[in-house]
């Protein structure tokens, strides 16, 4: 995939403020709440493997941050009056009294090097500008401005130097500014993008394992490191040319999972964190989710690139027998077993549980699914609900982590068992099935004007808002698709008011993330999933006159600077928005998000009859940039997002990206 180190960010529900709520993360409850399931995923599944974060620690400087009013920028201090109203003149392009036009600084987000060239990362004038104003930048030969108006991306040839900016704000008055900004110099790169077996043997093989490196400092050495219980380190020396070019053979057993190639200090091994002489325990780096042997510190470790050993299955389809290699070889029961929801944990989501089921019953692939399926018909709850997330022997971190139930994830469960049904024929789900409706049933309000799936069964002690008192968009689409899919059991016409329930979050262009049941609306933050799953969910008649939601997320969730396209070379969507602020709360590259995109565009166009695109791409032009994602080992298996400081996802490979990927590109909507 190329160098691995990311992840996204679950963000939410902040303090109750008379201006509303909302659902994927909602703007009054109280702190960041994981709103959406996959951002809750993210996070209990790092934190669980016994590390915090980048995200986690951006949600807790939130959620000590407090409340937020709408007369305040997404800035971590509070404005005053003055600002605040220069804020949003900025943010709505309006031409107010202290609208001069002047330039009163250049902000600069410093995205590090690449491989390829060395960027400096995106440059955005600050200040208070009327509408039509336009914004010429220069910078010396030697660099390039990509991008235009207020908000560019700068590439530069040089570092360890300063680059010179000029930006002039022309309008009915011209105002220019010069800047000379330092550059750092680049970052240590390691990519590895190829694992291949040179010969095999019947306890193991030996691999040739090739890649990358840039920008190494001086007294570092690259080393090979073989991970199954812990990182073992190899005795092979990496051939480099002088392109940095390099390559190891080694021999690893059957029970090595994966490689790491470090760029370590060249001196021992066990004067390193948490290493002997021959082997590491290794720890989660923030950044990527990745658990390597040091975490690079820029003093014992600098850079580093994950391979995954590929145990071929029986499949024919690459994204298939990738989440075949999932599979957990602990029996649930006495037919059942569960999935990994990544390559680098034990841990089994409720929700990837529900996709990877979906995904292998399409495939064709009826017998494992029903091995997962068998499974959470014997981990079912005596109320008819599920844990979030078990232990690959069907043990749980919950309740004893908290009682994490979100409806989305039960939801989700609700729908496997409904479409295995319907595509099979079969009744062997169907106590399962009745059980779990009973339970949704119960956790949805009527109360007229507030009707909705609730988010969770109880209070959550983690968040400073009622989890009780939510209602979520996605969680009532991903219901609505289930009680939709078994009609014979929808005994009280379930789906009919879940429909109502999405219909009543259109603001007019988007889907609202949901509602608070003491506070109302969420009118603040935007999130990508409503609109492309509100697509996929909804009735046809209803789908086919809310196109404009595609067309607003293809342009509040592509950067159209360009960013994560320079970063990784990968386009796509990411997730979240606040609706008022100018600065983007990601620029990378989400494989969910963009392939239910791909999905969404498909079902809109064979409603309507019409092509549909995203901005200039097609839904076959973002499945294959997320093709690109595949990582270096399994050929089929995707990470969930591109390398970015922005993204609260991770680099590296999961069960959701992979069945996601499959599904969009078999076209299949999950939801239908």
């Amino acid at each position: 995939m190329g160098i691995i180190q990311t992840r996204r960010l679950a963000l939410g529900a902040l303090a109750a403020v008379a201006i509303g709520s909302g659902s994927g993360h909602a703007q009054w409850a109280g702190g960041e709440s994981d709103w959406s399931t996959g951002a809750a995923v993210r996070r209990l599944d790092h934190e669980l493997r016994g590390g915090r974060s980048r995200a986690a620690q951006r949600r807790r400087r939130r959620r000590e941050r407090g409340p937020r009013t709408r007369s305040a920028s997404a800035e971590a201090r509070t404005l005053s009056a003055s600002e605040a109203d220069r804020t949003l003149s900025t943010a709505s392009s309006l031409a107010g009294p202290s609208c001069s036009g002047e330039v009163t600084g250049i902000r600069v987000e410093t995205f590090g090097s690449s491989l390829a060239r060395d960027d400096i990362g995106t440059l955005e004038a600050e200040g208070c500008f009327p509408e039509g104003t336009r914004f010429e930048w220069s910078v010396p030969a030697t660099s390039a401005i990509v991008g235009a108006g207020p908000r560019v991306n700068v590439h530069t040839g040089s570092v360890g130097a300063n680059l010179v900016v000029r930006l002039c704000a022309v309008g009915a008055t011209t105002d220019c500014r010069t800047e000379s900004i330092p550059l750092e110099p680049p970052r240590p790169r390691v990519e590895v993008d190829t694992v291949a077996v040179v010969h095999p043997y019947s306890n193991g093989a030996v691999y040739r394992i090739e890649g990358n490196v840039a920008h190494a400092p001086p007294g570092t050495t690259l080393r090979l490191f073989k991970h199954s219980d812990v990182h073992y380190l190899d005795g092979a020396s990496a051939v480099i040319d002088e392109a940095g070019r390099f390559a190891f053979e080694a021999f690893a057993l059957t029970s090595v999972d994966r490689f790491v190639v470090e760029l370590l200090a060249a001196r021992g091994l066990g004067s390193m964190p948490r290493c002997s002489s021959s082997w590491c325990r290794g720890a989660i780096e923030e950044l990527s989710g990745h658990h390597v042997p040091v975490v690079p510190d820029g003093d014992d470790a600098f850079a580093f690139g994950t391979a995954y050993i590929d145990h071929p299955g029986d499949h024919p389809d690459p994204h298939v027998d990738a989440l075949i290699d999932l599979m957990s070889d602990e029996a649930i029961g006495v037919t059942g077993a569960l999935v990994r929801s990544s390559w680098e944990s034990d841990l089994c989501f409720l929700y990837g549980q529900a996709v990877a089921a979906i995904a292998l019953g399409e495939a064709g692939d009826r017998a494992r699914a029903e091995q997962i399926l068998d499974a959470l018909m014997s981990l079912q709850l005596p109320d008819g609900s599920w844990y979030f997330a078990y232990w690959e022997d069907g043990s749980s971190p919950f309740p004893g982590e908290g009682d994490f139930r979100y409806s989305g994830a039960v939801a989700w469960a609700a729908l496997a068992f409904a479409r295995h049904r319907r595509q099979f024929g079969t009744s062997r789900y169907d106590a399962t099935l009745s059980a779990v409706f009973d339970y949704l049933r119960g956790m949805t309000e009527t109360d007229p004007g507030k009707e909705g799936l609730r988010f969770n069964p109880s209070d959550l002690a983690h968040t400073s808002w009622d989890e009780t008192r939510v209602v979520a968009f996605e969680h009532n689409a991903d219901a609505l698709a289930a009680f939709r899919m078994a009609p014979d059991l929808d005994t009280s016409g379930q789906a009919a008011l879940l429909e109502q329930v999405l219909l009543s979050r259109w603001s007019g262009t988007y889907f609202r993330p949901g509602f608070h049941l003491d506070n109302g609306e969420n009118w603040v933050e935007i999130y990508l999933d409503p609109q492309t799953w509100g697509l996929l969910a909804l009735g046809a008649d209803s789908a086919r006159t809310h196109g404009a939601a595609l067309t607003d997320a293809c342009g509040r969730f592509t950067d159209s600077a360009g960013v994560h396209v320079r970063e990784s070379g990968i386009l796509g969507l990411y997730d979240f928005d606040v609706v008022w602020d100018t600065h983007p709360h990601g620029r990378f590259a989400w494989v969910e998000g963009t392939t239910g995109m791909a999905l969404a565009l498909d079902r809109f166009s064979a409603l309507t009859g019409t092509a549909s695109h995203c901005g200039s791409e097609s839904s076959a032009s973002l499945r294959l940039e997320m093709e690109r994602l595949t990582v270096p080992g399994v050929p089929g298996a995707v990470a969930e997002a591109t390398v970015s400081p922005d993204s609260p996802y991770r680099s590296i490979p999961t069960l959701a990206a992979t069945a996601w990927s499959y599904l969009a590109a078999s076209g299949v909507n999950p939801f239908q």
